[in-house]
């Protein structure tokens, strides 16, 4: 069961978020840079602001020698990797930020 606040607020007073960051809100906070970069990319930049870590340095796989980036990024945000192949996909079509973002808060992520 959740809590719910139902204090009265003052005007102008801002209730401090609590809990995981969703990757809209991410997307929406940190854009992306170059959509060939791993660490640029929609996904790259969000896993960056979520975990503090670079999906280049994390995502490798030395027994497949690739990179496993979709998977991993997904696992951190907690969403299907259907939804970061989409959003990955809208960043390479050059869709914005905030479009990107959009989508995937209508998706609920």
């Amino acid at each position: 069961m959740a809590f719910i606040d139902t204090r009265e607020r003052p005007a102008g007073e801002v209730q401090q978020k609590v809990g995981r960051l969703k990757l809209s809100e991410a997307v929406r906070e940190c854009g992306y840079g170059s959509a060939e970069s791993l660490q640029e990319c929609v996904l790259g930049r969000a896993y960056t602001r979520l975990t503090g870590r670079s999906l280049l340095d994390d995502t490798y796989d030395s027994e497949r020698h690739k990179y496993r980036w979709l998977p991993i990024a997904a696992e951190a945000f907690n969403v299907p990797v259907g939804a970061a192949v989409k959003a990955e996909k809208m960043c390479y079509d050059g869709k914005f930020p905030a479009e990107i973002a959009d989508w995937l808060a209508t998706q609920g992520l």
